[in-house]
């Protein structure tokens, strides 16, 4: 679920492209110190050629997803624990979460009517930060914050 969509599907996880790039990247830097001194690695994906612009944006976002995917797992088992909930293992949390961010709906049977409230929070956050990817959403948001800030 975390690698599942193709490059403009709707699905929130990291996509496959970046997989793919991120991927590349750690075989080139693994070529590095095999290289001739001065030589020129292209860097290609498929007939693209990739600036090393798109291989930052592409690991940073892998992190960042990864980071927050971990934060909410965390946040989602303690608040289980919390409630009386401990039939319920980490994985279980994580699988959970993966599901909300990536928009997919399987479920471990946390996901139910009797979830605690804390817990229904910390999925629907996932879940809305997983629909967009949230990364345009907080570019978004600076965007606003820098603009009304420059007319003040």
């Amino acid at each position: 679920m975390i690698i599942g969509g193709a490059t403009f599907s709707t699905a929130g996880d990291i996509k496959t492209r970046r997989v793919l790039i991120v991927l590349k990247s750690i075989v080139w830097e693994f070529q590095r110190p095999f290289k001739l001194r001065g030589a020129v690695i292209v860097k290609k994906l498929g007939h693209e050629e990739l600036d090393d612009e798109t291989i930052i944006l592409a690991l940073s976002f892998s992190i960042v997803y990864l980071f927050i995917m971990m934060l909410l797992s965390s946040m989602l088992h303690v608040s289980l624990l919390i409630n009386g909930m401990q039939e319920y293992t980490f994985v279980d949390s994580v699988f959970e979460t993966v599901s909300a961010l990536s928009c997919v709906g399987l479920s471990t049977g946390i996901t139910s009517q009797s979830l605690p409230a804390i817990s229904k929070v910390i999925l629907i956050i996932a879940m809305y930060m997983g629909r967009p990817e949230f990364l345009p959403i907080y570019l978004l948001i600076g965007w606003h914050h820098r603009r009304t800030i420059a007319f003040r």
